[in-house]
């Protein structure tokens, strides 16, 4: 059984590595003193995780004359901007891959259920298209802003409004649904495919933050996060336990050539069947990611992450019961995972560019887990995307493997053709 919400060696070390690898990341991330800025990326994601813009920082304020997309509304201080995108996606999979809009290594069928197709397939799907609203206004703490943004991804596969965004800022502080502080929004690579790399950290969640400049181009950011203990257990009784939040603390470094950033999550995992049995452990991920750039025309961006009960903090493992399974004799093992990630963008000319996209997933799987746990993913991704004013076109070929605890494993090839039409270009 699962616990947490739905969405891969022997054995595990034990809490005593997990305590160490807390202490001296956490130590670390402080010893430096810096990290990445509040909400930068934010605008950038909205518009280029599993679209076709490349990731640019926003440097709109409220105090700019005339903030790009911005209107005033009567009677107050407040600006308003309406921004989004429509996208058109052509998806050809020349045998099951497992989801039809998005291209989840982790979700690759090892075995195809008797009377499913078993042959070639083709959707069309605008559900990737995205609104979002952004207001901001001067205060006496600084510059408030509201973001909202849905996508249509709603659960079961309908093209309903799918809350993706919901948060408030102010100053240094940041408070609802945004990107978890452990993600790196800059180093996120640019893929057709919503889905995006199996292994980068992706999560979009609840949480406060608190982000400070620490001068030279240098910030620090710490975030008390909503917790989910995603574990699997031997029987259906058993629930969750969450006392504490996630604690993430986030150092980044703005330079010339690019940007690196270092984060680590901090977690207490728990269950309680009911029944007198439960137990807790901690949890904990250091991440290490950045963007070089290698010239003018192009950057390098790369992610790695290990850590033991981080899992749902990655892209593919979210709601699979894997930050940590409950052993026979009741006692809970958080599970260690390896997530590197690499990418390089070229831009071939002002209006044509392309990304190549590497990732890979490693689960050390526990004795006690079933025989189809996920042990390892891989996922690869080229393209080439051209721009036309407000417009965007662009190919993609994505390849993935997938690999379970038993040794069984199953791979899978997509061609992703998409057009966007983007409300500001």
């Amino acid at each position: 059984m699962v616990l947490g919400r739905s969405r891969i060696g022997k054995g595990a070390p034990g809490h005593d590595t997990v305590r160490l690898a807390a202490i001296v990341g956490l130590a670390v991330v402080i010893a430096v003193g810096s990290a990445s800025p509040l909400w930068a990326g934010l605008a950038s994601r909205t518009a280029a995780a599993g679209a076709s813009v490349p990731p640019t920082r926003s440097t709109t304020t409220v105090a700019d004359p005339h903030p790009r997309g911005f209107f005033e509304l009567p009677d107050s201080e407040t600006i308003l901007r309406v921004g989004g995108y429509l996208k058109l996606d052509l998806l050809l999979d020349p045998k099951p891959v497992g989801d039809a809009d998005d291209f989840v290594a982790a979700g690759i069928p090892i075995t195809v259920d008797q009377g499913a197709n078993r042959g070639a397939s083709t959707t069309l799907s605008i559900r990737q298209s995205r609104l979002n609203l952004v207001t901001r206004r001067p205060t006496r703490h600084g510059p408030l802003r509201l973001f909202y943004e849905s996508d249509f991804l709603a659960a079961g596969g309908a093209t309903n409004f799918h809350l993706r965004h919901a948060s408030c800022q102010v100053g240094k502080l940041l408070i609802g649904r945004s990107f978890t502080t452990l993600e790196d929004v800059d180093a996120y690579p640019e893929t057709l495919d919503i889905e995006g790399p199996t292994s980068v950290v992706s999560l979009r969640q609840l949480q406060v933050r608190w982000t400070v400049d620490v001068g030279r181009g240098n910030t620090l950011a710490v975030a008390a996060e909503i917790p989910d203990s995603d574990i699997t257990t031997p029987d259906h009784q058993a629930t969750p336990v969450h006392r504490i939040p996630d604690w993430i603390v986030r150092a980044r470094w703005d330079r010339a050539f690019g940007h690196l950033q270092l984060g680590t999550v901090l977690r207490q995992l728990g269950y309680d069947d009911g029944r007198g049995r439960r137990d807790t452990a901690p949890g904990c991920g250091l991440v290490l990611s950045g963007l070089v750039k290698t010239h003018a025309k192009g950057q390098l961006q790369f992610q790695l992450g290990y850590g033991e009960g981080y899992a749902r903090y990655l892209n593919d493992l979210t709601g699979l019961g894997l930050d940590a399974v409950v052993r026979p004799t009741g006692e809970l093992e958080p599970l260690p995972v390896l997530a590197p990630v690499v990418a390089y963008l070229h831009r071939w000319s002002r209006v044509l560019r392309s990304s190549l996209v590497y990732s890979r997933l490693e689960v050390r799987n526990a004795p006690s887990q079933p025989a189809s746990a996920i042990h390892r993913t891989q996922y690869a991704a080229l393209n080439l995307i051209r721009k036309i004013g407000a417009f965007d076109a662009g190919v993609e070929a994505l390849y993935g493997t997938h690999a379970q605890h038993d040794g069984r494993r199953a791979d899978a090839f997509r061609v992703q053709l998409s057009a966007q039409v983007n409300l500001f270009d």
